[in-house]
């Protein structure tokens, strides 16, 4: 049964192109709230974390991120786009884009915790390989909310999308990274911030979502969500190499702490 056929983010009642304007107007500036305020904390943060942690702390979990980051495409191969354009969205197509997303998240991240060894000779840098390993347990918990965070995406929730951003970063690098780098966990500080920040967004966005998908598959949800995910996936994998390229050429000839 639909759970709706109208385009994603229309409005239900009179004037429904000048209330999904406003919105989609609302949203963008939402977003940009989001990125302005995280972008203030990033460096309130990082001035303080600069002080008790050595290049080399940043750089070793800077290149374990940056193999985190481009994995982590495999694991929804723009399912969650896709469940935000679709005009009819079902819950078969919830389930279904759950169950692969979740699934993947654990395999890939299975693959990327036991090739750590591969990615820390690459970076020719020891230290990367136990944080990779750690680090991967951010698959699983992306793999939760792939669903819940496309479903207020498609619902225009750019508010309560960028408040959860600004919020989780600050619990995880403002008060636990900032605490473990004081307590001299050096590295870890940081990778724990990570792991806490990915977490609680998670959480966040799970608690705030009624709908909740179930673990069930069918084929033709499958094909229809891929139709459209198919191409964007492509297109990521394209920019985050274009982004992230070099930071791979100078982690691997330079190491890590040029990062």
């Amino acid at each position: 049964m639909p759970l709706t056929t109208r385009e994603p983010g229309a409005s239900q009642g009179p004037g429904p192109r000048g209330g999904l304007t406003r919105r989609t107007v609302g949203g963008l500036l939402w977003a940009a709230w989001g990125k302005g305020a995280q972008a203030v904390l990033h460096l309130l943060v990082l001035a303080v974390l600069a002080r008790l942690l050595s290049p080399s702390d940043f750089g070793v979990v800077s290149a374990a991120l940056v193999v985190i980051g481009f994995s982590a495409i495999f694991t929804q191969l723009g399912l969650g786009p896709a469940l935000v354009q679709r005009p009819i969205l079902e819950q078969r197509h919830l389930d279904t884009a759950f169950s692969f997303s979740l699934g993947m998240a654990v395999f890939v991240g299975a693959a990327v915790a036991a090739g750590a060894p591969l990615v820390a000779a690459f970076f020719q840098t020891p230290q990367v390989e136990p944080v990779v390993r750690v680090l991967a347990l951010i698959f699983p918990m992306q793999g939760l909310a792939l669903v819940a965070e496309s479903l207020a995406r498609r619902e225009l929730r750019f508010r309560w999308l960028a408040n959860i951003d600004v919020a989780a970063y600050g619990i995880a690098y403002g008060v636990v990274g900032v605490g473990l780098a004081l307590a001299g966990w050096g590295v870890w500080a940081l990778a724990c911030a990570e792991l806490v920040r990915v977490g609680v967004r998670t959480a966040a966005l799970i608690v705030g979502q009624e709908q909740r998908p179930r673990i069930a598959w069918e084929r033709a949800a499958f094909g229809e969500l891929m139709y459209f995910g198919g191409g964007f996936t492509i297109a990521k994998i394209a920019n985050y190499l274009a982004v992230q390229g070099d930071n791979l050429v100078v982690g691997r000839m330079l190491g890590p702490a040029a990062l």
